[in-house]
C-alpha cells in the first residue's frame, strides 16, 4: 500500500513537471523555421516575431548547404539587415532587441540543403 502511495507521487510529480516544462518550452518561443531543399531551387522563407517591449532574444542557427549558396539574415520591420548569420555551419546569437516586428529570412539560388533556425526569449 505504502508503495502504491509512493507511485502514484512521483507520477503525479513526473506529469507536473512535463506539462511546466511545456509551457515554459512553448512561451520561449518566438519563431522558428526548418527547410529541407532536396532539389537544387531559389529559397525564399522567412518567419518573423513581434516583441512588446525591449527583450533579449536568443536566435540558433543550423544550416548545412550541399550545392549552391544561400543568406541567412536578421531583419527589422523596415527590411534593414540587423545581422547575416553564416551558412553551413551551428551558430547560436543573443541580441538585444527594441520593441518591434522583426523577421529571420533565408534567400538563396540554386540552393541544395538544410535549415533549422529557431528564435527564443
Amino acid at each position: 500500500m505504502r508503495k502504491k502511495k509512493i507511485g502514484i507521487y512521483i507520477g503525479i510529480l513526473l506529469v507536473l513537471s512535463s506539462i511546466s516544462y511545456y509551457i515554459w518550452n512553448t512561451s520561449t518561443l518566438l519563431a522558428e523555421i526548418h527547410k529541407n531543399v532536396k532539389q537544387t531551387e531559389v529559397i525564399a522563407r522567412e518567419s518573423g516575431f513581434k516583441l512588446n517591449y525591449q527583450d533579449e532574444v536568443k536566435v540558433f542557427v543550423k544550416s548545412s548547404i550541399k550545392e549552391g549558396s544561400a543568406l541567412i539574415t536578421l531583419q527589422s520591420e523596415n527590411g534593414e539587415t540587423l545581422y547575416t548569420f553564416k551558412t553551413d555551419c551551428s551558430q547560436k546569437e543573443t541580441f538585444s532587441l527594441e520593441a518591434g516586428n522583426y523577421k529571420i529570412r533565408i534567400d538563396g539560388e540554386n540552393s541544395k540543403g538544410k535549415f533549422d533556425i529557431v528564435v527564443r526569449k
